[in-house]
């Protein structure tokens, strides 16, 4: 959608867009590459369009995935390191 025809983007309904992000943050999706996603017309709004995710099965994946240890060696602190894999 985004190389072929991104003018739809424009069309995408928010309310689906966004209950869909909040449940991507909520399961934390493993596989959300673009190919997982198809965008459809909206069922009850005419002229809108939702995305739907299509392949689901790896979910609950761990919010951290590693942690570093700082660049100052006086501190040796860790940050923790997000692992997102979505597109959304």
């Amino acid at each position: 959608m985004l190389r072929y025809t991104p003018e739809l983007l424009k069309d995408l309904d928010e309310e689906s867009l966004s209950g869909l992000i909040l449940v991507a943050m909520l399961i934390n999706p493993e596989d959300g590459k673009p190919s997982n996603y198809v965008i459809e017309p909206h069922p009850m709004k005419p002229g809108k369009y939702r995305i739907v995710g299509v392949d689901n099965d790896h979910a609950f994946v761990p919010a951290v995935v590693r942690e570093k240890p700082e660049k100052e060696l006086i501190s040796r602190k860790t940050i923790p390191i997000a692992q997102v894999k979505t597109i959304l």
